[in-house]
């Protein structure tokens, strides 16, 4: 499915979110909402619209706008990384030889 709903803890505080993934899901994009309290510093809720893109599997570029309904607090942010995952790790450990004492 190119649609998926999400409900639970985000960053500390009840939220919802969704994500919708195109391109073989390679490209991903993302909407969070939380932080509904009328106690916090500003009255309206925390959103959250991110964009992922994987070039390949192990590296990504990640971009979003972050509670752009709070002007105060309102956060552009661009960055990437690299994702290993269990596979790649045992690849990866079983290629390097240790030196023998």
């Amino acid at each position: 499915a190119n649609l998926t709903l999400r409900i639970g803890l985000m960053e500390s505080s009840f939220g919802l979110g969704t994500d919708y993934s195109l391109l073989d899901k390679k490209l991903r994009f993302s909407l969070d909402a939380f932080d509904f309290n009328e106690d916090s510093s500003s009255n309206k809720p925390h959103l959250k619209f991110t964009a992922r893109y994987n070039f390949h599997k192990n590296l990504f570029v990640h971009a979003g706008f972050d509670n752009f309904l709070n002007d105060d607090l309102r956060t552009a942010f661009i960055g990437g990384g690299i994702w290993f995952t269990d596979e790649d790790l045992k690849y990866l450990l079983g290629r390097v030889s240790l030196p023998s004492f």
